[in-house]
């Protein structure tokens, strides 16, 4: 996908919603977000755990230097950053937890 198509795919009309991006010690900004409470089974040990993990899919440049720890608040809910993982294209996914 071209770097010009992600504003469609980032439409809160279509799969985003609205959120708000807080750098540790830094001022919030708006950003557009695809949210997912993904399923996972986590190992523990002889039984497993089933759980959710709540991530992101973000345009890299709308939240740089985004850091662990930082907030993203969703629907009233704020999470803290956990995990970064930039594809190199222009899309990140952030692993969040919620506060």
């Amino acid at each position: 996908m071209a770097l010009e198509d992600l504003s469609e795919f980032f439409d809160v009309d279509e799969h985003a919603q609205a959120a708000s991006y807080t750098p540790s010690g830094g001022s919030a900004s708006s950003i557009t977000v695809i949210f997912r409470n993904e399923f996972y089974l986590e190992d523990g040990g002889t039984v497993g755990v089933e759980t959710t993990q709540p991530v992101i899919t973000v345009q890299t440049s709308k939240v740089p230097g985004i850091a662990h720890g930082d907030v993203i608040a969703i629907s009233g809910i704020n999470y803290n950053v956990i995990g970064i993982r930039p594809d190199g294209t222009g899309i990140s996914e952030i692993a969040l937890e919620k506060q």
